[in-house]
């Protein structure tokens, strides 16, 4: 009887260490996708602004929807924010929620900066994780 429960409490310690080490493993995969995933579709979105063939594409695509421009913003910028944001969701195949926060946009002079917080559940616990990225032009 003894031997049965040392080898129940062995088992039952094996789990436990094979889910947190599953749980901290999908933690970090998940950061290191976010991260990846925002920092590509910041560096595409700012190369796709800043040829002028491929912008004028992009600026005609929304050139006839109204748009609410923030505080701060061009139309332009907001274009640039759009393009971001379709570019990063074609990116993450997830059903995860994603929140966008844009820090500063600017089309003109080639600034990009963007914090994005992903939700999701592991192991039936709700958790999050968040990147920032900054992209500057350097071709002015």
């Amino acid at each position: 009887m003894k031997n049965i429960v040392m080898a129940f409490g062995f088992l039952l310690v094996a789990i436990l260490v094979a889910a947190s080490i599953a749980s901290i493993e999908t933690d970090s995969s998940k950061e290191q996708m976010l991260t990846e995933n925002v920092r590509t579709a910041l560096y595409q979105t700012m190369k796709e602004c800043s040829e002028d063939t491929t912008w004028l594409g992009v600026y005609n695509k929304y050139a006839g929807e109204e748009m609410e421009v923030r505080e701060g913003f061009t139309k332009e910028d907001e274009i640039l924010v759009l393009r971001f944001k379709e570019n990063l969701k074609a990116l993450m195949n997830t059903t995860d929620d994603i929140k966008v926060r844009i820090l500063a946009a600017d089309q003109k002079d080639g600034l990009f900066s963007v914090e994005v917080e992903q939700t999701y559940s592991n192991w039936g616990v709700r958790r999050k994780t968040t990147t920032k990225e900054t992209v500057i032009r350097n071709d002015m």
